[in-house]
């Protein structure tokens, strides 16, 4: 089974694909989402604008038999840490080595980034 015969599917894109020969088959691949995309620009890994040129960028980037540790790690990362709006650098095991790019467009963290964020009223 390959990318293109599952694209071939109904409704079925490059994510969808790539997911189904890393967790059915077994195949290397590298299924990008949102977190994804937004975890690796912010880490400087990559510069692009949309999650295929995300996956494309890291297909020529990371070495094929990491493929298969990315879309686990980064999703896990990108729900848990590296936020959309408010990233919990202050846990992130990695922010000493992340340029934060495009983070100080956003609001900073409260000093307990453990603590549920309140909202004034």
């Amino acid at each position: 089974m390959a990318e293109a015969e599952l694209r071939e599917l109904p409704l079925v894109g490059k994510k969808t694909a790539r997911a189904i020969l890393l967790f059915a088959f077994g195949k290397p691949a590298i299924p990008v989402d949102s977190h994804i995309h937004r975890v690796v620009n912010r880490l400087g890994v990559v510069e692009t604008r949309s999650v295929n040129a995300t996956a494309d960028a890291l297909g020529s980037r990371v070495p094929r038999k990491y493929w298969g540790l990315l879309n686990p790690v980064l999703v896990q990362h990108g729900q848990n840490i590296c936020l959309p709006r408010r990233p919990r650098c202050g846990s992130c095991p990695v922010s000493d080595l992340c340029p934060k790019v495009g983070v100080d467009d956003w609001p900073k963290e409260p000093e307990d980034c453990k603590a549920p964020l309140s909202r004034s009223s």
